[in-house]
């Protein structure tokens, strides 16, 4: 993924907004000078698997336009808070705890930043 992402990312210009995609992985992953034979082998076997999901408008597509607009949200995948040190893991509980139990909806006037957590479930 990394060579893929070094590889599109500077495609990007002002105006003009380009995303790697799925396809761009199963492209290098078909065509990536692996260091060995097995390597290569696994590399071909992850991209037919991939093939199946290929020009998928859900997975192999770029972001769509009303994602784009400027928000006063932070997005997190709840597995990246997993590889967050022990103690910041704490200080975002405690901070969660303190806001929820607070009920305060105004500090001077100025709405704080809230946390607000979704799990995907499918």
């Amino acid at each position: 993924m990394r060579q893929v992402y070094s590889d599109e990312v500077p495609r990007n210009a002002p105006g003009r907004r380009h995303e790697p995609r799925l396809s761009h992985l199963i492209r290098k992953l078909r065509s990536y000078p692996f260091d060995t034979a097995n390597d290569k082998q696994i590399g071909a076997r992850m991209a037919s698997r991939l093939e199946n999901f290929e020009g998928n408008a859900w997975v192999d597509s770029p972001t769509d336009e009303s994602f784009r607009h400027v928000s006063r949200f932070d997005v997190y995948e709840l597995s990246s808070l997993d590889k967050l040190p022990e103690s910041l893991r704490a200080c975002l509980a405690f901070r969660i705890g303190a806001r929820v139990g607070s009920g305060d909806e105004d500090i001077n006037g100025i709405n704080p930043p809230t946390l607000v957590v979704f799990d995907e479930v499918h």
